[in-house]
This record gives C-alpha cells, structure tokens and sequence, in this order.
C-alpha cells in the first residue's frame, strides 16, 4: 500500500480523522497529487463537499477510493491467476498422476504378462522334462523287454540246437547201426555165396578131366579144319553191343558252362553220398577233413583243373569238400583245346580215386568197395536231368569206373 513522504497512509488517516472530519483543514496537503476527476469521482467529491470536506481532502479520498479498487482488480487478478496455477497445477498433478498411475498399470500389465509368459515357459519346461522322463522310462521298459525276449529266445534256440543234436546223433547212430547190420549182413551172405562157390568149385573139378578132353579134341579140330577169312576192317565183330564205348572227345566236344554245371552236379552227388556212407562209421568231423584235404591233395596229379578249386570266386573257402564250379571253368579255359575234355575229366577222376584209396587206407577194401557201390548208386538220380545221357554214362565210366 502507498504512504505519502510523512510515513502515513491513507488507511491510517481515515483511522485518524474518520467520518467527523467536518471542517476544511487550515493547511494543505502539498505532497498529495491532483486526483482526476472522473464522473464518479466528482459525485463523491461533490457529496463530500455538501459534507463539509475540502476539495484536496476529497481528491485524497477519491485517489484512495481508486487506489483500493485497483488493489482489490490486482488482488482479484492475483486470486485469479494463483486459482489458474492452482488449477494448472492441480491438473498437472492429476495428469501426472493419471500418467504415474497408467504406466504403473502398464508396467504391472507387462510384469503379469512377463510372469505368466516365464510361468508358461516353466509349464512347457516341466512337461518336456515330464515327457522326457516319460519317454526314457517307456524306452527302459522297452529294452528290458527286448533283453528278456532276446535271453529266452536264445535259451530257446538252445535247448532247440541241444535236441537237434541230440537227434542227430541218435540218427546217426541208428545208421551206424544200420550201416554193421547191414555189413554183417552182406558179410554172411557173402561167406554164404563163398561157401556155395567152393562147393560148386569141387563139383565143378570132377567134371575138369572131361572138359579137358572135349577142350583137346576141339582143338585138334580146329588146328585140321581151314581158317575163316578175316572180317573187313569196317565190320563189327557180331555179339559186340558193347565194346569200350565212346572216348571223352568224341562226346564232349569242349567244356563250357553247361557241361562243366552237369560234371560238378554229379561230382558233388557222389561226395554227399560219401559223407552220408561215411559219417556214421567216423563221425561228421573227420568225413568232412577227408573229403576236404582229398581236394587239396589231388591238385598234385591234377594241378590244372584243380587250382584252387575249393575256394569262391569272391575269396571265401568251401570247407565241406565242395568244388566251385566257376573256378573250375575258368582253370580248364587254360588247358589246350585238343585235350580239354579228355584232362578235366582225368581231374575229376583223381579227385574221386583219391578218396576211394583214403578209405581204403584207413577203413580197408571192403568199405572202400561200399562207398564206391553207393557212389554208383547214385547215377539214379540223373535219369531225368536235361543233360544227354552219353554225359551221365561217361561221368559213372570214366570218373567213378
């Protein structure tokens, strides 16, 4: 509020001199300015003049008047303007706490959604881990089944290869069996069929001297009648069906793969015929190395058409006394061509010779003439085969006989 130079202001000179102010004051204010004189002012001052003040007291008075009311503009403007910043404030307050409160919403949003997203993670985590143990538990029953099937099924395949031996065997000694009942049959009928030829024979020397005579007297006559003329070269001797047969050359032209497959196939016919004769009376394991070794042995004589005969062309060795039939093709490709035929079919037959002279050497004549009977036995087995029969009667003359 203004003061004037005497350190008073108005509101303290209304105090003083209030509303009995009823005379003009003897001096002057000097210090006050001229008020103006608006319209209002005038009636005020005029009314104030009826009431007895002086003209400059008037002019104070309606200066203060002025001065209160634009104090009273500036505060209701003040008022105003601190409600406007209160409420400025208030709404930045309000929207900062709206904003606090909608990013603490949206950032509780985002931590739920995170909590839920880890607590899904952790779910699918769980389960996998489940799953896993699940699945290792299901394969774990698995193999365990698997092993129990596998040890009982390898209990079974022995028990299976226990009886199958036994079998075996128990067949094999019935042949053997068979094969001595059988050899003492043959034995007796043989001592039977020689008794019976020596008595024969010393019937038969009673009629010697006769014989003798008539055989002195037919050749007398025979010496005093003229001889026949000779046969021509061309002719053949009457009664000859028959002869020594034909040669190896002039049945088998060359050796290929048809000839060679029909000789292998009879080849190998008369060893498993062997091996059954023999594996009663020595055993499987020591028929199987005679016929085995045989093979190896008899590449000494036959060095050609042997060569590696018991091995497969991919490397692998038949242990069983077999030949190999692609082998053999191929060594007797080697050999000329004149006497291919006549050179194979003398490897064969020392193949075979040799394992009739083994038997001979370690079970004696009489079991080796056996085997060979059973070997012949076995031409049966070739009457219906696609193969000429000048083959089947060569392979059982000329390798067997």
């Amino acid at each position: 509020m203004s003061r004037n130079d005497d350190g008073f202001n108005l509101d303290d000179m209304m105090e003083i001199f209030g509303d009995a102010v009823t005379a003009p004051a003897k001096t002057p204010i000097a210090t006050a300015a001229p008020a103006p004189a608006p319209a209002p002012a005038a009636v005020s001052a005029a009314a104030s003049v009826e009431e007895g003040l002086s003209a400059d007291e008037q002019a104070l008075l309606d200066a203060y008047e002025k001065q209160k009311q634009e104090k009273r503009k500036r505060d209701e403007e003040a008022q105003r303007k601190k409600e406007e910043e209160s409420k400025r404030i208030l709404e930045d307050y309000e929207r900062a706490q709206r904003e606090a409160r909608e990013k603490q919403e949206r950032e509780r949003a985002e931590h739920q959604a995170k909590r839920e997203k880890e607590l899904a993670e952790l779910k699918r985590k769980e389960e996998f881990r489940l799953d896993a143990e699940r699945m290792a538990e299901e394969e774990k029953k698995i193999i365990e089944e698997f092993e129990r099937e596998a040890t009982a099924q390898k209990e079974r395949q022995e028990k299976e290869r226990v009886a199958k031996e036994a079998a075996a065997q128990a067949e094999l000694q019935r042949l053997a069996d068979q094969q001595k009942a059988e050899a003492s049959k043959r034995e007796a009928e043989e001592s039977q069929r020689e008794a019976d030829l020596k008595a024969q024979a010393e019937a038969v020397t009673k009629k010697d001297s006769r014989l003798m005579e008539l055989l002195a007297k037919a050749q007398h006559d025979l010496q005093a009648a003229p001889l026949p003329p000779l046969p021509s070269a061309g002719a053949a001797p009457a009664g000859s069906g028959s002869g020594a047969g034909p040669s190896a050359s002039d049945v088998l032209l060359d050796i290929e793969q048809k000839e060679n497959d029909a000789f292998c196939s009879m080849l190998d016919e008369t060893r498993k015929s062997m091996f059954t004769f023999l594996a009663p009376l020595i055993g499987i394991k020591a028929a199987t190395n005679m016929l085995t070794k045989t093979v190896e042995k008899a590449r000494a004589k036959a060095p050609v058409v042997l060569k590696d005969a018991n091995w497969k062309m991919d490397g692998s060795l038949r242990d069983d006394g077999s030949v190999d039939n692609e082998r053999l093709l191929k060594n007797v490709a080697s050999l000329p061509a004149v006497s291919r035929a006549t050179d194979y079919l003398n490897g064969l037959r020392e193949l075979v010779n040799l394992r009739f002279k083994a038997v001979e050497a370690g079970l004696g004549a009489t079991t080796a003439g056996e085997m060979r009977n059973r070997s012949m036995a076995t031409r049966e087995h070739f009457t219906n085969k696609p193969w000429p029969k000048e083959w089947v009667d060569l392979f059982y003359k000329e390798v067997l006989g």
